[in-house]
């Protein structure tokens, strides 16, 4: 009797298993976990891979697991993450984050159903595998250290036997639903953290002269920052500074003698980063000066440039093309400012990050948005592309 083709069969173990991915990613987006907490996460996944006969082992960090289906020395590894950020979900679906204050408003909860659901269906056809497909559900991914980075220094990659190449996805709803896009090379920027905490003198505000005020002098240093960017960086490099909090005074009256502002830098080339890093100390530390005041300056290295390696992305692009239709693929131009730590892989392996589009209407709410929310058909797409990569990989038909 001859075999029915690979595409056929995932078409038709996704429909049986499409309630099952459904309900997954609607409990994980009820029940979200900021990182390094991601207990019951990590035993909803334990428990769901249970019942289908899968095995899986604990990762290197404390939440987190390792499934594995088939046997033997080859390895494709796909990659997932599984964590949730510090966003009040104002959504309306109707299931909704039950805990206040943290929401799955990256996608993470669409990527691990997504990844959990490929597991699901590659169980049902392991008899076709001459290899093994290493399913790395990473917990942490928007910390700093990060999930990624912890995983790579505790020795993860060199688990035996060793993956061969690593895939992950990220839903974005800027890229129309149905569509995938990737790019060899940079595909996402370098991430630091920068802590600003800026030093006056208070005062009463009814005597502005004899105080220095932090809350005015922090408006000059936002306001130097962002002329750097714009007029003494290389405008052909591209760089974004951000500053997402800012926290200073005490009483309406009172001039403040302290600011704390905490933001974000991201670059694509190292060159570009070291000399941002060294204008943004001199500039705020030179506008504090002549103001009256000081500064202190803190960097937190984050993540490093995201690279993907061109044989990979040759790899999405094939199973793009045969899981989505060729108008499903978008090979990128440009690198996103986004960053992931899916990098710290990368540095070490053959690997390739791609967008999963989730753009649905003329203005989806963006990633880390409190309304960020992805049509669930997207999920269908990405297992297709998952199942496609090991079908590629192992030159199944």
């Amino acid at each position: 009797m001859e075999r029915q083709p690979w595409y056929d069969l995932i078409e038709r173990r996704l429909a049986a298993q499409w309630g099952r991915i459904l309900a997954a990613r609607r409990r994980l987006h009820a029940h979200p976990e900021l990182s390094f907490e991601e207990v019951e996460t990590t035993r909803f996944l334990a428990r769901t891979l249970d019942r289908a006969g899968i095995s899986y082992s604990p990762g290197p960090l404390e939440t987190g697991l390792v499934a594995e289906i088939g046997s033997d020395e080859r390895v494709i590894g796909l990659r997932a993450d599984i964590d949730a950020i510090n966003v009040q979900e104002e959504s309306d679906l109707p299931f909704s984050s039950r805990s206040p204050g943290k929401m799955h408003a990256c996608g993470h909860d669409g990527h691990t159903a997504i990844l959990l659901g490929t597991a699901l269906i590659l169980k049902g056809v392991e008899d076709r595998l001459p290899g093994r497909v290493r399913m790395v559900f990473q917990p942490a991914e928007e910390s700093n250290p990060s999930g990624g980075r912890l995983m790579v220094e505790r020795g993860f990659l060199d688990r035996s036997p060793r993956m061969e190449e690593l895939y992950a996805l990220h839903l974005q709803p800027s890229l129309p639903l149905g569509r995938v896009g990737v790019k060899a090379g940079t595909m996402m920027a370098s991430s630091d953290g920068i802590t600003l905490r800026l030093l006056g003198k208070g005062g009463h505000a009814a005597t502005p002269h004899e105080a220095v005020d932090a809350i005015a002098l922090s408006a000059q240093v936002i306001d130097a920052l962002q002329y750097l960017v714009s007029r003494r960086l290389n405008p052909v490099r591209p760089v974004v500074l951000s500053f997402g909090i800012i926290k200073g005074g005490t009483r309406h009256s009172v001039i403040a003698s302290e600011v704390e502002l905490r933001g974000t830098l991201r670059c694509v080339d190292g060159e570009t980063r070291e000399r941002a890093l060294e204008l943004i100390r001199q500039t705020v530390q030179s506008v504090a000066a002549g103001f009256g005041g000081a500064a202190e300056v803190a960097v937190q290295p984050a993540q490093p440039v995201t690279r993907n390696h061109p044989l990979c992305v040759e790899r999405v692009a094939r199973a793009t093309a045969k899981a989505l239709g060729t108008e499903g693929l978008v090979m990128m131009e440009d690198p996103t400012m986004t960053a992931e730590d899916f990098s710290r892989y990368a540095e070490r392996m053959p690997a390739a990050i791609f967008w999963l589009g989730a753009g649905v209407g003329d203005s989806p709410a963006p990633l880390h948005s409190s309304r960020m929310v992805f049509p669930e058909e997207a999920m269908a797409a990405g297992v297709r592309v998952f199942a496609q990569l090991v079908a590629d990989f192992f030159d199944l038909s």
